[in-house]
């Protein structure tokens, strides 16, 4: 966990450290504060399935089905290179893309500092 602080701290605006700290916290069965960094996680960088997948996850085991369900299946779309339900068994998958382009890149200053997330 003194990781992923540091790692928010040196590098604000990145939402790996987001997503890794929820991961820990859900893994700690502290659903609150899970849910709390793993959406400041998405909204740093709406592009990436983890977080999504992670608040999936959550809801699941909060037994909030409909929202489990909603975010499963947002970051199914966001999976680079996933199966659509036309394509072909064996067809190549086309290239995969980092999960964060250049419009997630970090904040500037100003936003970061106002960010409830910033440890």
């Amino acid at each position: 966990m003194a990781a992923y602080r540091t790692a928010a701290r040196l590098f604000p605006g990145l939402h790996a450290p987001l997503a890794g700290m929820g991961m820990e916290y859900a893994r700690m069965n502290n659903a609150a504060l899970a849910e709390q960094l793993l959406a400041a996680a998405h909204a740093a960088c709406p592009r990436d399935p983890l977080p999504a997948h992670e608040l999936g996850c959550l809801a699941f085991r909060a037994r909030g089905l409909p929202a489990a369900e909603r975010w499963l299946k947002l970051a199914l779309k966001r999976m680079p290179g996933r199966l659509s339900p036309g394509a072909r068994r064996g067809a190549p998958a086309p290239a995969p893309r980092p999960p964060c382009a250049p419009r997630c890149a970090p904040r500037p200053p100003e936003r970061r500092a106002s960010c409830p997330a910033a440890l």
